[in-house]
């Protein structure tokens, strides 16, 4: 009550006198927190790395062998695909163990801490380590799929138009593909599971899960558009299948 009284419960904070809720009772931001508690950092990237143990994983949701494969670029040199802010890779790690014949090079990007944290591990085989931040250019180009995990609920749309813009602007049009693991809720009648999740995100960091139509409007406002939804079970998560406008 506090907090609502003294705040006026802004659900995305713009000023600098409104606050998301963990970051009124921590007085940092979510992942701020973490750079300053670095044990704290640690379970959290545990959990992170294990939390889907036993559920389907992405990439047999999404067909990536019959959808990526077919036209991709033969070079060595070509990217397959690039996890953006993938933390400790344990989707590459996954992806690499199932399709060890898929062609292209794997990347892992993330911020330059959690890669330093990647380099000092030994299983790292089947995909390549960089330093990104998501709110500058994306310096891979052309790459056959860019893929964000769970990255877009921690964000409003504003932030989130500018760092899917930023890969957008890397892609090659008829090409690239923008694969998004995440909640994709129905635009009505939403489960209860995506929707206590929404709010646990809006709580912790001022993002949200979205429906089918504000994924759309989103993506729309980057240049992209939607050319499928590949859904697992409809309380959990959807691989969105996205590509450049025409």
């Amino acid at each position: 009550m506090d907090y609502m009284h003294e705040t006026g419960f802004h659900q995305f904070p713009a000023k600098s006198d409104e606050k998301s809720p963990f970051e009124y009772a921590h007085k940092s931001g979510f992942f701020e927190f973490f750079e300053k508690n670095r044990d704290q950092r640690k379970y959290f990237d545990d959990f992170m790395s294990i939390r889907r143990e036993g559920l389907v994983v992405w990439h047999e949701t999404y067909p990536i062998a019959d959808q990526l494969g077919p036209g991709a670029d033969t070079n060595p040199e070509a990217v397959m695909l690039v996890d953006v802010g993938g933390g400790w890779g344990h989707d590459l790690k996954s992806l690499f163990k199932t399709h060890p014949g898929l062609s292209g090079r794997l990347i892992l990007q993330d911020l330059p801490i959690i890669i330093g944290q990647v380099q000092s591990r030994s299983d790292t085989d089947g995909f390549e380590l960089m330093s990104y931040d998501i709110f500058t250019p994306q310096p891979v180009k052309g790459a056959r799929a860019y893929y964000f995990h769970n990255i877009c609920h921690d964000w409003p749309d504003t932030e989130c138009i500018r760092f899917l813009t930023n890969t957008a602007k890397s892609m090659k049009k008829g090409y690239s593909r923008l694969l998004i693991d995440d909640y994709v809720l129905p635009n009505i009648g939403a489960p209860d599971r995506g929707s206590s999740m929404d709010i646990l995100m809006m709580m912790f960091c001022s993002g949200m899960e979205r429906t089918v139509r504000q994924w759309q409007d989103l993506l729309d406002a980057c240049g992209l558009e939607i050319t499928r939804i590949w859904n697992t079970r409809s309380d959990y998560e959807s691989v969105i299948d996205a590509q450049l406008k025409e």
